[in-house]
């Protein structure tokens, strides 16, 4: 049985919807706490952390550097790098999970945009996919986002994308059914959302 959420966690849950997030200034978007106490979108905080923190299976050699974690961009206190590479979502408690909102706000049938990763297919983030549609219906043949701290090239002819200083790294891109199967949304696996006045979910 999951154990209930501390005083903090449920205090922190129930400001879910109304807190503006400290990096980007907007209402928090996949909404992330620290174990400071600190929220953020996910994206931001992912965004922020040095690019080896987030490849510390690959980069294993660096031991205690990779160790010590990541900080805070607010009270500089560190997290573990879990907080960005499992992250635990917060959510609204009238939402069943955010698949089934974003399916009854946009209809089984409507159009939306994926990009590979190494084991199947994640949906872009709302900002990113209506910059996305944007440009499709516009007919340009090409445009760039800003992910993760990260401005991405993305080909709308030959359906990839790129970091814009590293063009060598290309993944395909592809606009399908929202219902098509996929990994999650920006980063973050469907299951590992927790429920707002609620037990967490299970996927940890």
């Amino acid at each position: 049985m999951d154990a209930p959420e501390s005083s903090q966690e449920k205090d922190n849950n129930e400001s879910v919807g109304t807190l503006v997030c400290p990096v980007c200034l907007c209402q928090q978007y996949f909404p992330v706490v620290l174990p400071c106490g600190h929220m953020f979108c996910f994206l931001c905080i992912k965004g922020i952390q040095p690019v080896f923190v987030l490849c510390a299976k690959k980069l294993s050699y660096l031991g205690a550097v990779v160790s010590s974690g990541c900080k805070c961009p607010l009270c500089r206190s560190r997290f573990p790098i879990e907080c960005i590479s499992k992250p635990r979502v917060c959510q609204p408690s009238n939402c069943n999970s955010f698949s089934d909102e974003e399916l009854c706000r946009e209809g089984a049938s409507a159009m939306v945009w994926f990009y590979e990763g190494r084991d199947g297919w994640w949906r872009y983030d709302a900002a990113s996919n209506c910059q996305l549609e944007d440009a499709y219906t516009k007919g340009l043949q090409s445009l760039e986002l800003l992910i993760a701290g990260q401005i991405y090239v993305i080909s709308l002819v030959d359906m990839e994308q790129y970091p814009k200083h590293s063009p060598t790294k290309k993944r395909r891109v592809k606009r399908d059914l929202v219902s098509s199967a996929s990994k999650g949304i920006a980063g973050v696996r469907f299951p590992k959302i927790r429920k707002v006045q609620g037990q967490p979910t299970n996927g940890t």
